[in-house]
C-alpha cells in the first residue's frame, strides 16, 4: 500500500515542530481509539525519557479524542525534562503522514498511524497488544513488531 501528501501538508506539519526538530524527531503514537491496545502511561513515559537522554527530540501525536488528549497529557506530565513536543488532536490525515514520512522513526500501537507508517516506508516499531498478529501487523514494515504475547500474559493495568 501507499500513501500521499502535499508539499503544502509538510509546510503545515513542519511548521508546528519547535525549533530544532526538523530532522531528528521520532514520532510516538500511544494512542489508539481502543484503549487495550495502549501501553501504559508510565512505559512510554519512560520510553520518552530514554529517547530524549539519547538525543532524540520526540513528537506525539493522537486522534482529537478527550481520552486520547488526556492520556497524552498524562504521559507528558511524566517526562518533564525531556525534548517532547505534542502535535495530539493538531494534524489531518495528510498532514500526520507528512510528519510521519519524515521522522527518523515512528513508535506506535496498533493504529491507523502505526499501518500509515508502514505504507510511507518510515523505520517504526509497532507496539501490539491483544491483536492477532496475523490479521493486523504491518506486512511490509521497515522495522520490528513487538507483540505482548510474546512476553506473557498482556494486561493494561
Amino acid at each position: 500500500a501507499k500513501m500521499g501528501y502535499s508539499a503544502q501538508d509538510w509546510a503545515t506539519s513542519c511548521a508546528l515542530l519547535p525549533d530544532g526538530f526538523q530532522d531528528r524527531y521520532i514520532v510516538i503514537q500511544p494512542t489508539s481509539r481502543w484503549f487495550f491496545k495502549c501501553w501504559r502511561e508510565e512505559r512510554m513515559s519512560a520510553l520518552i525519557n530514554a529517547l530524549s537522554a539519547a538525543g532524540y527530540p520526540v513528537v506525539l501525536t493522537s486522534g482529537p479524542d478527550a481520552k486520547e488528549k488526556q492520556m497524552i497529557a498524562t504521559i507528558m506530565a511524566g517526562c518533564p525534562d525531556a525534548r517532547l513536543h505534542s502535535l495530539a488532536g493538531q494534524l489531518t490525515l495528510r498532514q500526520l503522514a507528512a510528519l510521519i514520512a519524515h521522522a527518523r522513526l515512528f513508535i506506535g500501537v496498533d493504529s491507523v498511524p502505526m499501518h500509515m507508517a508502514a505504507a510511507l516506508g518510515t523505520p517504526l516499531v509497532a507496539l501490539f497488544g491483544p491483536s492477532k498478529l496475523t490479521f493486523w501487523r504491518p506486512w511490509q514494515a521497515r522495522g520490528e513488531v513487538i507483540w505482548a504475547g510474546d512476553f506473557g500474559s498482556y494486561s493494561r493495568s
